[in-house]
């Protein structure tokens, strides 16, 4: 969930019961949120113990298909309810088809089944949406004079459909199901590392988190790689951290280099690294192409990379962006403009903190975009902005049609590569002031795999998560690795 939050402290194997507002006690949004987690909890799972993992009851059973007289390859879905994993769902509109279901993004509905006499599976997907007011305006008390409040989650259904094979049935889980619903293997470690100094008499600061504001940092999974049988976007990190790139001689004009063989495209993700370290490199953008094709400008000056001569590049399929605000800073799109390279917004945020400035990575996303579980488009902020206007260092691919709703652009403080590899160990990516992260299994991951890292500034207080996150530990000073 993106949105303004201090930290997630709900967590099952506490067994915690509820929470317990005391008088004169400042209120803080973790403790409400998390009482609200532990009921949920509570009914979710009470709610598995006494139907399963999925059912509905009898005589109001939602979902039950039937073929749709009117579109060839559709099929109507009753009104009602059903359970999938204690989590309600409703289907409270008559004559609903899959055509026409509510939630469902515009590039799914149009894949409707094929009258090919192969055998195809219906499935029902549920999970969770996390709405802001700039996803729903009436979210928003327009009596305080702009600024938001709560924000709400919604149960998203959306009944698809999968190929499989012809001899599949009820009871045994066709393969492209059991690939469809595999759970990700990623895992990430976390830590604050001390200010280290070369000075052999100078004591190093103690403080592992060096930032001066308490902050909720979001490390999360960008991959475009889509499966092309069960339509999820995924990343294999330690092939691709095996996938060696091309050499890139510069040349005397600013951020530019050549390429030893392959060409680029403007907008391509890359990454550029030194021979000697391959699995430490920064990553940007393609903003220009020669006309032969490999020559390019960078977004960035490849010469702070490391040696010249030992520069190598390639491009990314997939990656990962952090922020320091988990992500929730953010503003409506009104247009783009790729002739300019330019977005026109509905405002720039709260202050400068927590606005847009030139250098920013930027996502543009919409609603099809987010039930379709599809990455965004990262972009680049070029200068300063400028009244309404955001000017990138690219031109923008993405297009405001009729069907993208509630476009917007959502702000990210870095983006990396995802870095595995199953020679050596897992190196450790530094974010900021001191916050380092490390993806330790080889995947694979999804689009859309997220870990949160609260970090406390430092103070008086003689708390270790003072000056450091908030990060269970293996061992002493051993950073566990956690699953999204």
């Amino acid at each position: 969930m993106k949105g303004d939050f201090s930290r997630d402290t709900f967590h099952p194997a506490n067994h915690y019961s509820s929470v317990r507002a005391q008088q004169g006690r400042v209120q803080v949004d973790a403790d409400w949120n998390e009482e609200l987690d532990i009921l949920e909890h509570r009914i979710d799972t009470e709610t598995i113990d006494v139907v399963g993992q999925s059912g509905a009851p009898t005589g109001n059973a939602a979902f039950q298909i039937t073929p749709n007289p009117n579109l060839l390859g559709d099929f109507l879905l009753s009104t009602g309810r059903y359970y999938v994993d204690g989590i309600l769902v409703e289907n409270d509109a008559e004559q609903v088809s899959y055509a026409t279901q509510p939630d469902l993004d515009a590039i799914t509905r149009a894949n409707r089944i094929p009258n090919d006499g192969n055998t195809y599976l219906v499935y029902l997907d549920v999970w969770t949406r996390h709405l802001t007011a700039l996803d729903d305006d009436l979210i928003r008390e327009i009596a305080l004079g702009g600024p938001d409040t709560a924000t709400r989650t919604k149960t998203i259904w959306q009944v698809k459909w999968l190929a499989v094979a012809g001899n599949s049935n009820c009871v045994d889980v066709p393969t492209n199901y059991a690939t469809l619903t595999h759970k990700s293997n990623a895992a990430l470690a976390a830590r604050a590392t001390p200010q280290q100094t070369a000075e052999p008499c100078v004591v190093p600061l103690a403080a592992g988190y060096r930032g001066l504001e308490n902050q909720l940092y979001r490390v999360e999974i960008h991959a475009t790689v889509r499966d092309s049988v069960t339509g999820r976007y995924f990343t294999d990190p330690a092939a691709d951290s095996a996938l060696g790139g091309v050499a890139l001689t510069l040349t005397n004009q600013p951020n530019q280099g050549t390429l030893s063989s392959g060409t680029a495209q403007i907008g391509d993700l890359i990454e550029v690294y030194t021979s000697d370290q391959p699995m430490s490199g920064t990553v940007g953008l393609v903003t220009a192409v020669a006309t032969d094709g490999v020559t390019l400008t960078l977004g960035f000056d490849p010469k702070r990379v490391g040696d010249p001569s030992k520069l190598f590049i390639r491009k990314l399929s997939s990656a990962f962006k952090w922020s320091r605000d988990n992500g929730f800073v953010e503003t409506l799109l009104v247009r783009l403009n790729a002739t300019d390279k330019t977005a026109t917004v509905r405002d720039f945020g709260r202050d400068a903190v927590l606005g847009f400035q030139a250098g920013q990575w930027v996502e543009i996303s919409y609603d099809d975009l987010d039930l379709a579980g599809m990455p965004g488009e990262l972009l680049q902020i070029a200068s300063p902005p400028d009244g309404d206007l955001i000017t990138f260092t690219t031109a923008p691919k993405t297009t405001l049609g009729g069907s993208a709703r509630h476009a917007r652009l959502r702000r990210w403080d870095g983006v990396g590569a995802l870095k595995v590899s199953a020679a050596i160990s897992a190196p450790w990516l530094g974010l900021e002031q001191g916050i380092e992260v490390r993806f330790t299994a080889q995947g694979p991951y999804f689009h859309g795999n997220y870990w949160q890292i609260p970090a406390r500034a430092a103070s008086s207080e003689s708390d270790n998560r003072s000056g450091n996150v908030e990060w269970p530990e293996f061992a002493p000073n051993v950073p566990a690795e956690r699953a999204p």
